[in-house]
């Protein structure tokens, strides 16, 4: 977690720069040292920042989100990704690409849900997403899995994931070949190599048929997405295998010094290229490339990467981060931003590898959340507290830089997380249905132990745990020193019948389906209430595209 946020920030300071640039941002055209610096945020009527040392980009942040959508019981909640972290992390992007801002814009509509999210505009279409976006962020779901596991299992969630944002095969198949990859290096210690390469894309053959065994994707997105392409997926992912082989062939052709052979692989792969520059499959090759060549030396090679100018440097960096760090015993050389939290959130996913259940955290009631209308309105307040909108109360942190009607300022949310964020000077209150269900500014929030609040339920803390650093042990005697409590969440019950007008109420809209089927699935007899409800909307829907009643109304 920490090697992979380090390639994060450090890449950061180079990305899409070149050494002119590069000096006027730390005075040095080559970087080999995280540091504070200045750069435009928000675009081009952004504001001029002072990011401090060790500052990550939307590379980590998107991976945080990721860590936090995984329950406590290792389930991967694409709701909460898709439809909370999101919309919500628009206001505090950094860095972040057009694919996935669009994505997640489009998510912000009640109307689009995690599966369902086939947007286009002027800027970007859903069926063109094949950038790195979502391979940058899908590590934490193969830190939390045992090893002992079949990889089938791994790769759904990251389909999943990537579906959320990216409709590309170029997506999906570099999220895949970087997830296996990571899961290769934890079973074997070392980073792979070419021939692993091979046998991983091999493995990748298998992708339509496991992204074909979850129910709604086979049964709902899939068609949808064969009738946007005028193609067949499984043909579509195949196409893109092929290049990667091919990509695999080039490489592994190349000869000379580490730095050599990673900088005539990263042309050959078209890094440097505008047009393909960002792809999810070349990034995805060149970082596992660069993990191999600088596995002994893993600080030279993130600094051969992100002085690398003119390609992805902070995503290739993170990835390769990623894979390096399993044969590490010891911690970057320069600390990242927020690393304590960092370590909150690898040591709550290596609980759950475990198979013992870990914390999870307490996000809005989803059938009343509805994402913040605007970026401004992320931020606002609540029965006096500052809060942001998803995660709750929050601390301002230094003076804010301000505009005529909004601000941008550093904020630490309440599991530790530090964002950058635009808000109006003017706070809005923010309606209870945009906090954390149980969780108001009324009950406080117990104490985190680096003083921070905490919005965790604790189940359970390990007695032995993995000490790789100093600095995660002190975390670890803290967190076992200061046990949290937090009341049990009573789910308000809901009747199949209540649940199915509310549906048809909503004209059978996707999120609101999904919502109600969670509710029901909680509740005693949980899943045969899920069976029979499903079972009324489906018949309701194939009935006709309109509602039974508002059909039978027209017809009278």
């Amino acid at each position: 977690m920490l090697w992979a946020a380090y390639g994060d920030a450090l890449g950061f300071i180079s990305e899409l720069a070149d050494p002119v640039r590069v000096e006027r941002r730390i005075g040095t055209p080559w970087v080999d040292k995280l540091v504070a610096w200045k750069r435009r945020v928000g675009g081009r009527l952004g504001v001029d920042a002072l990011l401090p040392e060790g500052t990550y980009s939307d590379d980590t942040q998107l991976r945080l989100a990721t860590c936090r959508a995984i329950r406590g019981d290792g389930v991967f909640d694409m709701e909460v990704l898709a439809k909370v972290e999101l919309p919500v992390w628009l206001s505090y992007a950094l860095g972040a690409g057009r694919g996935t801002t669009e994505a997640a814009t489009a998510l912000s509509r009640p109307s689009n849900a995690w599966m369902g999210n086939f947007f286009s505009n002027t800027r970007a279409q859903y069926i063109n997403g094949g950038g790195n976006g979502a391979a940058m962020r899908i590590q934490p779901h193969v830190w939390a899995t045992p090893l002992s596991r079949s990889y089938e299992g791994v790769l759904l969630d990251v389909l999943c994931n990537a579906i959320i944002t990216h409709g590309h095969p170029r997506a999906w198949v570099g999220a895949a070949f970087h997830a296996l990859s990571l899961r290769t290096a934890m079973k074997s210690g070392t980073p792979p190599g070419p021939d692993e390469w091979s046998t991983i894309l091999e493995r990748l053959d298998a992708l339509p048929q496991i992204l074909r065994s979850h129910d709604d994707l086979n049964s709902l997105w899939a068609p949808l997405w064969e009738q946007h392409n005028e193609c067949k997926l499984d043909h579509a992912i195949r196409a893109v295998l092929g290049e990667c082989k091919g990509h695999v062939e080039r490489i592994g052709k190349i000869r000379g010094t580490p730095q050599e052979h990673y900088e005539v692989a990263a042309r050959a792969v078209g890094a440097h290229d505008p047009a393909t520059r960002g792809a999810g499959t070349a990034t995805s090759i060149l970082a596992s490339l660069a993990s191999w060549l600088f596995r002994e030396n893993p600080r030279h090679g993130l600094q051969c990467v992100v002085n690398l100018f003119g390609t992805d440097t902070d995503t290739i960096a993170t990835m390769a981060g990623a894979v390096m760090g399993v044969n590490m015993d010891l911690d970057p050389p320069d600390q990242v931003q927020d690393a304590r939290y960092l370590c909150v959130e690898a040591d709550r996913l290596a609980t759950i590898a475990q198979g013992r259940k870990a914390h999870t955290l307490r996000y809005p009631d989803l059938l009343h959340w509805q994402p913040p209308a605007t970026r401004l309105d992320a931020v606002g307040s609540h029965d006096g507290a500052l809060v942001v909108a998803g995660f709750g109360p929050a601390r301002p942190v230094g003076e804010p830089i301000m505009r005529k009607d909004t601000c941008w300022q550093w904020m630490e949310l309440q599991f530790g997380q530090r964002v950058f964020i635009k808000r109006r000077r003017e706070l809005s209150p923010l309606d209870r249905s945009a906090l954390p269900v149980g969780l108001t500014s009324e009950q406080p929030h117990p104490q985190h132990p680096g003083g921070q609040q905490d919005l965790f339920t604790n189940y359970e803390h390990q007695s032995e745990r993995p000490r790789r650093s100093a600095q995660l042990s002190d975390h670890v005697a803290a967190e076992q020193a200061h046990e949290i409590s937090i009341p049990e969440i009573t789910i308000p019950e809901i009747s199949i019948d209540e649940a199915y007008e509310k549906a048809y109420r909503n004209g059978f809209d996707a999120h609101t389906i999904g919502a109600l089927l969670r509710q029901l699935s909680e509740q005693r007899n949980g899943v045969d209430r899920a069976v029979a409800f499903a079972a009324l909307v489906a018949r309701a829907i194939n009935e006709g595209s309109q509602p039974a009643r508002k059909r039978e109304a027209g017809s009278a």
